[in-house]
């Protein structure tokens, strides 16, 4: 486990030196995570659009998009927003709900 977090970490220097954006960099940093632990058995599930008009708030800045709730830390001093915890308290939720769907 400590390896793969240190692969994890890695790659997270190497797409801040690669991309310009945050934005950028997360949605990479998500796609391969995901292939690299769905290899080892996990499944997935993405918000999608679910989270209704929270996912367009444009009045704020916030994290998080279709693929899963997160935030803008950037050096740590930033706390989440409400908007920011809803959308991870939802997510959590969901999963649970699809988790529930599977067991049964």
């Amino acid at each position: 486990m400590d390896r793969m977090i240190l692969k994890i970490q890695e790659a997270m220097v190497r797409f801040k030196e690669r991309y310009t954006t945050l934005c950028q960099a997360l949605k990479e940093f998500r796609f391969t995570a995901i292939t690299q632990l769905a290899h080892h058995g996990m499944l997935f599930v993405p918000l999608g659009y679910t989270f209704g008009n929270g996912m367009f708030e444009m009045g704020e800045v916030k994290g998080g998009s279709s693929y899963g709730a997160g935030t803008f830390a950037a050096d740590g001093s930033r706390q989440p927003t409400e908007l920011e915890l809803q959308q991870a308290f939802y997510q959590g939720k969901y999963v649970a709900e699809i988790t529930k769907k599977l067991k049964d």
